[in-house]
């Protein structure tokens, strides 16, 4: 079966150390000024516009990291933002999706019966729930097809830009139905694509190259990125003004479960879907 990351070989240990300093130089300054600026008037102005904070998440999970791919002159299709074969990789995102929703179900379900995802005993279950998802997802990933992802197509590039483009404003300009248009846009654009982009896309790959793809189990291949990446994305949610340390320790499985659908297929575009399509109906059920 063909690599998904033929395209990356592992560094040379001088590239290696450059390849974690340049991840922490961006994820820890990022953070520090995520936070700040949650609670900024420019956080206000996103709120007053959007409902959600739109605008800051795009900058930072979606612009920055094509800033830094594109300036450095990188292949942003070996970052997982492709567009080869779309059909299987919405079939791919969908099927995926299919098998975690019930898990994510699980979330409200708890909150129900009196446990909060925020607290310690809410969090403890929702860690039972996503290791057996992390579980069930590995088996399905057999059936998951590989190597969806190559060299991007500018026109694939440009079409993603415009529908974000598109999104942003039928989400910024009042209308009867701004309020559903935004919890799509945020919840499928911002989040799913905006976190898969950042780091699912930038840090794993990016950390892949450091440490190469050394482990295969369930039919995938991985290594040491895909385990500190879904560290950087619970500690992301440990930081966050509205998240908090219990939060966190649940969110560490389902960072392995979209980093694992990343490393199958090569691309960002399948986990992108199987994370924004639960967090967008969340948003339009609530």
């Amino acid at each position: 079966m063909p690599d998904a990351f033929a395209g990356q070989s592992e560094l040379r240990l001088g590239g290696r150390i450059a390849a974690v300093a340049e991840v922490l130089a961006v994820y820890v300054p990022l953070m520090a000024v995520w936070r700040i600026a949650e609670r900024s008037a420019v956080a206000e102005m996103d709120q007053r516009v959007f409902f959600h904070p739109i605008g800051l998440t795009v900058l930072a999970l979606i612009v920055l990291p094509l800033f830094i791919v594109g300036i450095a002159g990188r292949s942003i299709g070996a970052y997982g933002l492709c567009f080869a074969q779309p059909i299987r990789q919405i079939g791919a995102g969908l099927i995926a999706f299919a098998i975690l929703l019930p898990f994510f179900l699980m979330v409200p379900v708890i909150g129900h019966i009196g446990f909060a995802r925020k607290e310690a005993t809410g969090a403890a279950i929702l860690l039972v729930v996503f290791a057996v998802a992390l579980v069930v997802m590995g088996l399905a990933a057999r059936k998951l097809p590989a190597a969806l992802c190559e060299r991007t197509p500018g026109r694939g590039i440009a079409a993603f830009l415009l529908i974000l483009a598109v999104g942003l404003v039928a989400a910024g300009v009042p209308h009867p139905l701004q309020r559903q248009t935004t919890a799509v846009v945020y919840g499928l654009l911002a989040v799913g694509f905006g976190e898969e982009i950042f780091f699912r896309g930038y840090v794993q790959s990016r950390l892949n190259q450091a440490f190469g793809r050394r482990f295969r189990r369930w039919s995938v291949s991985w290594g040491w990125g895909l385990v500190l990446t879904s560290l950087l994305f619970a500690a992301a949610h440990a930081v966050n003004p509205h998240g908090g340390i219990w939060w966190s320790m649940w969110i560490f499985p389902v960072g392995l479960i979209f980093g694992l659908i990343r490393e199958k297929t090569g691309s960002i575009i399948p986990s992108a879907l199987a994370h924004g399509l639960p967090v967008t109906i969340g948003l339009l059920t609530l």
